[in-house]
């Protein structure tokens, strides 16, 4: 049972959400674990010289944190926002100059026949749109004459071949965008809305002079990590990949620290709505392509996967009272939407046991939830996904939160009382 495993005496997940640490980051981002956590965690698995795999990387704190202690990283997501970001993370004082140079000597000119629809017009108007557009083609794709159509996979190659300071200069181009463009507001903090364009769009010299500013803004940051941590980014590979299909080869890695996403339906596609238009994907292509593919959506693929045994009896028993559940679509729906969140989840859990080693350990981050008033132990499901991929849980540690974004929807509360929920910390060892 969980309760008689072991202690793993580590640093607390939970990241410091007090408004002076959000003004420092370079990309405020509100999934992930703190970075004293990751230190601690890697610090206490592995050696000098060991592999880390986070295969959920995000904004790269996995990657980072191992980088700056002699560990060899790999970190992979979908998201090719959330690649930029981890590269730029690892960035050198050297590639701030290099981002720096490749800023100010770009001489750029807007053309009439540049002013056409673009994935980020309904953000920043036109002109605007093909300032940011001849920035991005620059930086990701300076060899070609003749740009072709923006894809999902186009763009993932491209970040994921892209270098530290390229990815500097284009969170910079971001965080600008994220702070001028036109929006409109949800409820939902997770959630980025189509805006309504302002009468009078900005000039493309103050936009220019905007990211200009984030540079600025982003060398002050990393001159101060440089200060407290140095990098060696040659140890970092940050890909724009799937969880459930790892580019590495069997039994290559010591340790793997990561948090998937956990089973609250949040759209991680829809958050990054603004940047991914930045790299050229227009509202209509995310929600055809990154939405669908990523762990935790909420759209629906199409042909649904089967159940297996295999997935335990935490999980199958949740989905038997999901599918079951009197409210409206929970079995047209919410059944569906669980389904493949699990099958994801077990078939990126194989990925993992595949690719470390034997005697290497996995240590993730979980949160459980709520569906109406049924609960989601999703600690305990991946624990039994788990031992049915040869890892078996050795140590654990528990820690409550009492802000969640399970409880956003103020109308689940109509099932069930608000509740302070669990964040696990597990350590499984590969046998």
């Amino acid at each position: 049972m969980l309760q008689q495993m072991k202690h793993f005496d580590v640093h607390t997940p939970k990241r410091r959400s007090n408004i002076n640490s959000k003004a420092k980051e370079s990309y405020p981002y509100y999934a992930g674990y703190a970075e004293a956590f990751a230190r601690d965690a890697i610090q206490r698995l592995s050696i000098a010289g060991a592999t880390v795999l986070d295969p959920w990387n995000g904004a790269g704190t996995t990657t980072y944190a191992a980088a700056t202690m002699e560990r060899r990283a790999f970190g992979f997501d979908l998201n090719p926002v959330m690649v930029v970001v981890a590269k730029a993370k690892c960035a050198s004082m050297e590639d701030v100059r290099k981002a720096r140079e490749t800023l100010d000597d770009l001489s750029l000119r807007i053309t009439r026949t540049q002013l056409k629809s673009d994935a980020v017009s309904p953000w920043v108007g036109p002109r605007a749109a093909a300032l940011i557009r001849q920035l991005v083609s620059v930086i990701l794709f300076p060899i070609e004459e003749h740009q072709e159509a923006l894809t999902l996979n186009r763009i993932g190659q491209a970040v994921s071949l892209a270098s530290p300071s390229d990815c500097l200069l284009i969170l910079a181009i971001f965080r600008a965008v994220k702070l001028g463009a036109a929006k409109s507001f949800s409820s939902n903090p997770t959630w980025t809305k189509l805006p309504v364009a302002p009468e009078k769009w900005t000039s493309i010299g103050t936009w220019r002079n905007w990211i200009s500013d984030q540079m600025d803004f982003l060398e002050k940051i990393h001159k101060e990590m440089s200060e407290n941590n140095s990098i060696d980014n040659k140890l970092v590979d940050i890909e724009c990949a799937s969880s459930e299909k790892i580019s590495l080869v069997n039994a290559s890695v010591d340790v793997v620290l990561t948090s998937p996403p956990y089973c609250t339906r949040i759209d991680y596609a829809m958050a990054t709505l603004i940047e991914l238009a930045v790299l050229g994907l227009s509202t209509d292509d995310v929600n055809s392509t990154l939405r669908k593919n990523l762990l935790g959506t909420t759209a629906i693929r199409g042909a649904m996967p089967e159940r297996l045994d295999a997935w335990g009896m935490s999980c199958n028993l949740l989905l038997d009272q999901v599918y079951d559940h009197p409210s409206k679509g929970s079995k047209s729906y919410y059944y569906k939407n669980f389904l493949q969140y699990f099958d994801s989840l077990y078939r990126s859990i194989g990925e993992i046991s595949r690719v470390t080693k034997d005697g290497g350990v996995v240590c993730s981050v979980l949160q459980g939830s709520y569906y109406k008033e049924c609960q989601i132990d999703l600690p305990k499901i991946f624990m039994e996904m788990s031992l049915a991929q040869r890892l078996n849980l050795t140590e654990m540690a528990s820690f409550d939160v009492a802000q969640n974004f399970g409880s956003v929807n103020s109308k689940s509360l109509k099932y069930r009382e608000s509740v302070v929920v669990s964040e696990k910390v597990l350590v499984l060892k590969k046998v």
